[in-house]
């Protein structure tokens, strides 16, 4: 799974494998199976306020409190080890890391920074869970500033906002309460949002059920997409009587009576809250009801909250939560505070008793515990070892609820012997449904339309009651259908349409009459139709077989009895076929072509006509497996004739029906030659400017005794062709290349073409090279300056400043500038430029330059710049690149490769000189 975080720590999984004796509640100890625990974190005091979930993939995530620093974590595990990531930070007092939190357009949390060891404490009290994308969503404690806070994982990073508190829309709160809030505006210092719990509905909008401290309040927000909406779920028995009050219902197995609840009062009701929402989206909260130390349970109905007392033997519903199986039936761990126990209680929907089991009794075990329902509703329970200061993690099997069908309704109750009736069966679980049984014979086809609706259709039976029974893997659950006689009606044949068609028969012929349903035979005098379609009551569709010529009677057999019309078969004369298609049209020299569609007209059905290719000169190419799909179509296979002795072209098509007529398309059909290949070359590559005689290339398809097409081709290059073609039967040839001179060098195609135009490549075979050149290198203080050109600038034009060379001095190149005191406000820029032409067939790409700029007090103005063949290849200012700034520097570049290579070296000088001339030293020009 993905780990989410800043910096992950993994901790190994220790296995405890301690099995935990199970002592029953209310049910019996055989209902229940054993338990397999394991500790997750031991890093210091670590698991208080834990809350467990499972990702889509079934592993397990726990949100929890680390007293240690008073920060809020979160464990994940991945399949070998559990990862903890630090979700929210208290307020540190001192030194170390820092950590930001982010708010959002809830209620604008500003960010504020947290340091390492401080005193202040943030998620204690945390629930987890997921949304329907996978990301996990916390809601827990702020105790240093008495709110309700809401973590969000966006992917990248925790969303931090304010649910309820002091910090709420800035100390303003807005409730939706029973208690005289609803539509009005508060401002009172608050302190809520221990015990939070945490669900998402349908929309993944969040509902948080958590405990109002100031008021002993069990509360109950929900995220309408813009704000947080608050109710009160039940509110502690108040002391000082106001006219604000309201009441809340008790129902169940303790039939609580009503009690009036008023407004600031002492009593406590709502800690260790545990918030799930139902199947229909309603919420469903357990708590602990501090002022009785009972488990109490509460359920929105739609309309009002149902509050149920589930355990209250002794101490007992601290640290609860909450779980909905598949049938909506809650779940709840929680502390046994009188004994130190971990427990389980489990709504019997068909007792409608809460039954309660004991899960760890090594004594202060349970506290801070969180459950979990897998698919067959068997709960996992993180939960804190007081004792030994451990979270630790138990899974329970055998604790999912049998559930069986049931059958509420049979729709309609009676039906026909002859069977076929669709039946509607309602009543409950009916998905994954196996079979549908009529007194123990299988319904025709059966349908589950939802998990409480299924169609099937009645087979047929004897006349009588009889059981239908729907079977599930869970069990079955039976219904009474009732099998009646009835008197069938007799059919009637109104019409024939066409009334005739030839004696060779495969005419379909519409029959229209009424009582047509069930009809099991259609025979044409006697002899059954080739195939028959009730197409309704009223409607049969029908293909004739092949008779005599003459009217015969036409009779439609039913269960209620037969009816009679007329049929007259006639000779008729088939008319010459035509052909005007063929698919595919195409094809290879020696391919066998299967499955090859002929369309035209006035094919014979059930006849096996001649079919084949003809082209004048060549021997027919004959088709095999000939079959008259329709009179309108054939199809076939062709052999074709091998590449040897294959003539390419047009070839036509003809069909010949066994009554010697035929029909043809001339030239539908085009046989070619497959395409050469190429698998070697020999040799495969040579020098640009030379002639190479390749005397062996290798492939296929290179023609019979006719030199195919040769050439080199590269992209944006001219092609190359061979010449002296020579071809060895269809699998070998030799040729020559002239490559010019300006060829390029690198990997070239070759491409053959054959005579008939098909073209076959091998890209990349070819590799032309070039000879290296030799190196050229110029050296001022033996060549000094003959051949370059020079050119110069002053600005202002009218300095009477002179040049300063070009002269060779100290076995040095010098050219620059005498730069007068009054003119150093002007810049300078002179260029010396040099052709230079390797050998023929020789190309350089490489230069390598040494100088020497002189030095100046203001080194930004001067700069470098050497181009090849208009290529600029180095460019440097002195400012920015101190080797060049009265130092001696080389550079060497490269540059596209050239026969002849013009270099051009300017230097210049800006504003403001610090020296009397303005100089760059020439020492060597090195081209390889």
């Amino acid at each position: 799974m993905k780990h989410i975080g800043y910096k992950p720590i993994r901790i190994a999984v220790l296995l405890v494998m301690a099995a935990v004796l199970l002592v029953s509640g209310v049910a019996a100890a055989s209902e229940f199976a054993p338990w397999s625990t394991q500790t997750v974190d031991s890093g210091g005091k670590v698991g208080q306020y834990s809350s467990v979930a499972l990702d889509a993939s079934g592993n397990p995530a726990i949100s929890y409190y680390d007293q240690t620093y008073g920060d809020l974590k979160y464990a994940s595990w991945e399949g070998t080890a559990w990862v903890i990531t630090t979700v929210d930070a208290s307020k540190r007092s001192s030194g170390g890391w820092s950590y930001w939190g982010w708010g959002n357009s809830w209620d604008h949390d500003a960010a504020y920074q947290k340091w390492y060891h401080g005193t202040e404490k943030v998620g204690e009290h945390s629930s987890l869970a997921f949304d329907s994308s996978g990301r996990p969503r916390i809601s827990y404690y702020d105790e240093s500033k008495g709110d309700l806070k809401y973590a969000a994982w966006d992917g990248s990073q925790w969303i931090i906002t304010t649910v309820d508190g002091n910090n709420y829309r800035k100390g303003t709160q807005r409730g939706c309460n029973w208690d005289g809030d609803q539509g009005k505006y508060q401002t009172r210092s608050v302190n809520v949002g221990e015990y939070s719990s945490l669900a998402f509905d349908s929309s993944d909008n969040p509902r948080i059920s958590y405990y109002d401290k100031t008021n002993g309040d069990l509360k109950y927000a929900s995220w309408d997409g813009t704000k947080w909406v608050i109710t009160t779920v039940d509110a502690s028995k108040k002391e000082n009587p106001q006219k604000s009050s309201f009441w809340g219902w008790g129902w169940g197995n303790d039939h609580d009576s009503d009690y009036s609840r008023y407004y600031h009062g002492t009593g406590k009701v709502g800690e260790y809250s545990s918030l799930a929402l139902d199947s229909s989206g309603n919420p469903r909260i357990s708590y602990y009801d501090e002022t009785n130390k009972d488990l109490k349970y509460a359920s929105w109905d739609g309309t009002r909250w149902v509050i149920t007392t589930v355990d209250s033997a002794g101490s007992v519903g601290a640290y609860s939560s909450l779980g909905l199986d598949a049938m909506d039936s809650p779940r709840i761990s929680y502390y046994d505070a009188t004994r130190g126990n971990l427990k389980f209680a489990a709504w019997n929907r068909a007792s409608t008793t809460w039954e309660t089991e004991t899960v760890d009794s090594s004594k202060k075990v349970g506290t801070f515990t969180s459950l979990v329902l897998d698919t067959l509703g068997n709960p996992s329970i993180s939960y804190y070892d007081q004792k030994n200061k451990d979270l630790k993690y138990t899974a329970g099997t055998g604790h999912a609820p049998v559930i069986i069908p049931t059958v509420t309704g049979i729709a309609p109750v009676n039906g026909s012997v002859v069977g076929g009736t669709e039946v509607t069966i309602t009543g409950t679980r009916f998905t994954g449904t196996t079979a549908v049984t009529f007194d123990g014979t299988a319904a025709t086809e059966f349908t589950v339309v939802s998990d409480t609706s299924i169609t099937v259709i009645a087979p047929a039976h004897a006349a009588g009651s009889v059981d239908v029974v729907v079977t599930t893997p869970r069990g079955s659950a039976t219904g009474t259908f009732t099998y009646e006689t009835e008197v069938i009606p007799t059919p009637t044949v109104t019409g024939i349409t066409p009334e005739t068609g030839p004696v060779s028969g495969g005419t379909e012929v519409t029959i229209t009459g009424t009582k047509f349903t069930g009809t099991t035979a259609v025979t044409f005098d006697g002899t059954a139709a080739t195939e028959f379609t009730v197409v309704s009551d009223t409607s049969i569709t029908a293909t004739t077989p092949a008779h005599a010529a003459g009217s015969v009677d036409i009779v439609v057999t039913t269960p209620g009895g037969s009816a009679t019309g007329t049929y007259t078969y006639e000779v008729t004369v088939i008319p010459a076929p035509t052909v005007t298609g063929i698919d595919p049209s195409s094809g290879l020299a020696g391919a066998d072509l299967a499955g090859v569609s002929i369309t035209g007209t006035n094919f014979v059905s059930g006849t096996t006509p001649t079919v084949r290719l003809e082209k004048s000169g060549e021997d027919n190419i004959e088709a095999t497996g000939v079959t008259v799909n329709s009179p309108t179509q054939i199809t076939c296979n062709f052999q074709l004739t091998p590449y040897k002795s294959t003539v390419p072209g047009k070839w036509d098509v003809v069909v010949q029906n066994a009554d010697g007529q035929s029909g043809s398309l001339r030239a539908a059909f085009t046989i070619t030659n497959p395409p050469p290949t190429v698998t070697s070359i020999e040799p495969s590559s040579g020098q640009n400017g030379t002639v190479i005689d390749v005397i062996r290339v290798t492939g296929t398809n290179f023609g019979f005794g006719a030199n195919p097409k040769i050439w080199l081709a590269k992209a944006g290059e001219a092609n190359i062709p061979a010449s002296d073609t020579q071809i060895f039967g269809t699998t070998e040839l030799k040729f020559r290349l002239n490559i010019p001179a300006s060829a390029p060098a690198g990997q070239w195609d070759l491409w053959i073409e054959s005579q008939d135009g098909q073209t076959g490549a091998y890209l990349g075979m070819f590799t032309i090279t070039y000879q290296k050149p030799s190196e050229r290198s110029w050296v001022w203080s033996t060549d000094g300056w003959e051949g370059w050109t020079t050119t110069s600038a002053w600005t202002p034009t009218t300095s009477t400043d002179t040049i300063y060379g070009p002269v060779v001095e100290g076995g040095h190149g010098v050219y620059g500038t005498a730069v007068s005191t009054e003119r150093r406000a002007g810049s300078t820029q002179s260029t010396v430029t040099k052709t230079f032409t390797a050998a023929p067939g020789e190309q350089w790409s490489t230069m390598t330059f040494n100088g020497l700029l002189s030095a100046s007090e203001y080194p930004a103005g001067r700069s470098l710049a050497i181009t090849v063949n208009g290529q600029d290849v180095y460019s440097a200012t002195a400012g920015s690149d101190s080797s060049i700034n009265g130092q001696e520097f080389t550079i060497t570049r490269t540059f596209e490769p050239a026969n002849t290579v013009t270099v051009a070296i300017t230097g210049k000088q800006g504003t403001r000189l610090a020296v009397g001339s303005y100089t760059l030293q020439f020492n060597s020009l090195t081209l390889s």
